[in-house]
């Protein structure tokens, strides 16, 4: 498997990402939302070192398409929290 590959086990979805399986959700509209709100907040104390990560990782797709048209893992969700 490669970087960014998908695998689906037990009807989960999981991708690889720095060379692990992560758990990736494919969701859209209030229910992404709702993920990224519960992840950022669980990150909240960590939020200087988010926002550096953030800005190294700086990608123009929109979050719709990184999460709802394909998964994102919870780090790639983390991306998304507001400064």
């Amino acid at each position: 498997m490669h970087e960014g590959e998908y695998v689906v086990i037990q009807k989960k979805i999981y991708k690889v990402e720095d060379c692990y399986l992560h758990r990736a959700y494919r969701t859209c509209g209030k229910h992404l939302w709702l993920i990224i709100n519960i992840a950022c907040d669980a990150i909240q104390g960590k939020g200087k070192i988010l926002n550096r990560r953030a800005q190294q990782n700086t990608n123009e797709i929109l979050l719709t398409d990184a999460c709802c048209r394909s998964a994102c893992t919870i780090n790639e969700m983390t991306r998304y929290c507001p400064n």
